[in-house]
């Protein structure tokens, strides 16, 4: 820029005084004929200078012009002094003449410039929009809004059509495409025009000259003058029928590409599970199995696993869990440990399950306890989860937790579907495992009680052949020897008590036995249960006293009830017989009373008690809250007694702490 500036005064300088030389020269050539005329050439040396250059060189030249009149033409000659009134005046009409001249004619020079300026950038414009409508690679073309008719094509135009500019300008597109798709072409050429907007053809089939149909992407423009009306309609057109068949190609490459790899993903997973299922049935241990089924699912999805299983309680539990990384196997169990499972693990017991592709720090935070578990859950990776149920036999058995951390791929619905087929087989392993140790509790169950049955069976008998053989001997028939009455009596009371334990027995064995077939009968009607318990009671004080207890008693007089007597006697002896067995040389207490509408029976003893864990299992068959061998007993008493209950529509429970005692609640309703 500065450059241009000194150059431009540069030569501002020249002219202003190079002009004045020459007319001091043309002056003095001509003084013969310019006699008296001093100013003659000076004024167009002025002239021209301002009409070139502009004012300020005309101001320039306006002074030199002076200074060489006043020192060379007027007298005295060679010197700058002014002898008349009349050169002064002279030099001073010259100055005027001369400013004023090249004040206009530098108006004139501006303008001038301006307008050449101008016309010149207007031409250069002109130009680059040719050329560049001319080399642009899409074909534009501009109708008039009136007629529709072309008035301008590019080269792309041409070469794309098929057609010549000189074809195209002056015709509409009726006169080159087929009817249907002319009224195509000028139906989105109004709607251009009477919305006055850009209407925006992502597709339209064109039928050229030597290309056969073609499929173009089309934007038209409207062109407004300047009273704001739609003058002409520009239209760009972008050839897309190769990218169409490209987009179309690659669309089917990559359709046969997913295909390709969900057989190839569908095959390895179906290798999977067929592993898995060999695996898993390949042990019956069931700690053994939820063990390698959390192994197996960190080798194919997510980081790591927790399995929970659904207890005797129906309540969540955490059973096991595995890390793909053995390092933080640590910190996963102290998870397992101090964190049970939440809610969304208890959804799946509706047989849907949880999936959270993207877990937001704000979720995660929104889910935590306490910071060690937020820490541990960081620790572990947390960044996507599943969780699935385990089901089997169209029951849900518990549940599958899978969770990816930042370094995996989110899940996705294929890692659902595969980790909901694998929580299926799961089930179906567990559901076996289950079986195998039900069935081995089972065959352990039944061998202890016939081991039970068998000794319980067999003392009886023993001591009845006993009491006999003991008899046979003090008899002698030759001799005519018989034993004392005394003594003999004693042997039948001994012998009678065996038959009628044997019978009691027996009589359990079957009770047992027509419960399973649901053919247990009963005899319904209105029994004073106080009478009853106290008959009960004196029938046991003989072997109260034997066993040292001290039996005490509440009875509420004349609570009625509606059963079965026989049967809920049979209640009241197991009750009585058990406080009698577990609580020797301690106090039994009996209760009957009514409470909130119910007739209650109670037998408190303050013997070894029962172990929490075994409060639920002891009215179950063949089960005993201690050892067989500390206590006799078929272990069926209260098995038969709940089932009794049960089909009295009332109640049996137990209350029981280790060293303090128990107490057993019977609760039945006043009227059936």
């Amino acid at each position: 820029m500065k450059k241009l500036l000194t150059n431009k005064v540069f030569k501002d300088a020249l002219l202003a005084i190079t002009l004045p030389l020459i007319a001091l020269f043309l002056q003095y050539s001509l003084e013969s004929i310019n006699n008296s005329r001093e100013w003659l050439f000076f004024y167009p040396a002025i002239f021209v200078t301002a009409w070139r250059r502009g004012s300020l060189p005309g101001y320039i030249a306006t002074i030199f012009c002076g200074l060489l009149a006043v020192y060379f033409l007027i007298p005295p000659a060679f010197s700058f002094k002014l002898v008349s009134y009349a050169s002064t005046l002279e030099i001073l009409i010259f100055s005027f003449m001369g400013i004023s001249t090249s004040f206009l004619m530098g108006k004139i020079h501006a303008r001038y410039s301006s307008m050449s300026a101008h016309s010149e950038e207007l031409e250069r414009s002109t130009e680059y929009l040719s050329s560049l409508l001319e080399n642009i690679p899409l074909m534009v073309f501009v109708k008039d809004a009136k007629d529709l008719r072309f008035i301008r094509f590019n080269k792309a135009g041409e070469e794309l059509l098929g057609f010549s500019r000189s074809e195209l300008i002056g015709k509409s597109d009726f006169d080159f495409f087929p009817k249907e798709q002319a009224e195509f072409f000028i139906s989105k050429d109004r709607d251009v025009l009477a919305a006055k907007r850009v209407v925006d053809i992502k597709e339209e089939m064109i039928q050229t000259r030597n290309q056969g149909t073609r499929i173009l992407h089309t934007k038209k423009i409207p062109l407004y003058g300047p009273n704001g009306e739609a003058q002409y309609l520009l239209g760009v057109s972008e050839d897309i029928t190769e990218k169409k068949k490209q987009e179309e190609e690659i669309l089917r490459m990559i359709k046969e590409e997913a295909v390709l790899k969900e057989r190839e993903l569908s095959t390895a997973r179906e290798i999977f599970l067929a592993k898995v299922s060999t695996l898993l049935s390949a042990s019956l241990d069931y700690h053994e199995t939820l063990k390698l089924l959390a192994d197996l699912s960190v080798t194919a999805l997510g980081d790591w696993c927790t399995i929970s299983i659904i207890n005797e309680k129906g309540e969540f539990e955490r059973a096991t869990g595995a890390h793909v990384d053995k390092n933080k196997q640590v910190l996963l169990e102290e998870y397992l440990e101090k964190y049970p499972p939440d809610k969304r693990v208890v959804s799946v017991t509706t047989e849907t399950s949880y999936y959270n592709p993207q877990i937001l720090d704000s979720q995660l935070k929104s889910m935590i306890k306490d910071q060690r578990q937020y820490e541990l859950l960081m620790e572990l990776g947390s960044n996507s989860s599943m969780i699935v149920p385990i089901k089997a036999r169209g029951k849900v058995r518990g549940s599958l937790a899978f969770i990816a951390g930042k370094n995996k791929p989110n899940f996705s619905a294929q890692d659902l579907a595969l980790a909901e087929d694998l929580g299926r087989r799961a089930g179906i392993a567990i559901e076996n495992a289950l079986l195998y140790s039900s069935s081995q509790d089972a065959i352990r169950a039944r061998d202890e009680f016939v081991s039970i049955a068998s000794h319980e069976l067999k003392t009886p008998i023993t001591s009845l052949k006993m009491q006999l053989q003991m008899m046979l001997r003090g008899v002698n028939p030759e001799r005519g020897l018989t034993p004392p009455p005394e003594k003999l009596m004693k042997a039948l009371v001994n012998s009678s008590n065996q038959v009628d334990r044997l019978t009691l027995l027996i009589e359990d064995l079957l009770d047992v036995t027509r419960i399973a077939r649901g053919k247990l009968t009963y005899h319904f009607e209105e029994v004073n249960l106080s009478k009853l318990v106290r008959e009960v009671l004196e029938r046991f004080s003989e072997e109260i006293q034997f066993s040292k207890c001290e039996l005490t008693f509440d009875l509420e007089d004349s609570v009625m009830v509606y059963c079965d007597r026989y049967r809920i006697e049979q209640v009241t002896v197991n009750l009585l017989s058990n406080a009698i067995k577990y609580g020797a040389n301690q106090p039994i207490h009996a209760i009957v009373k009514h409470e909130a509408g119910k007739a209650i029976l109670m037998i408190q003893d303050k013997g070894m008690g029962i172990p929490k864990d075994m409060q639920t299992k002891i009215f179950e068959r063949f089960e005993r809250a201690i050892s067989s061998t500390n206590i006799s007993g078929l272990g069926l008493g209260l098995y038969i007694s709940k089932q009794i209950i049960d089909a009295h529509q009332g109640t049996i429970e137990v209350e029981s702490e280790l060293g303090k005692g128990s107490t057993f609640k019977v609760s039945l309703p006043t009227g059936l």
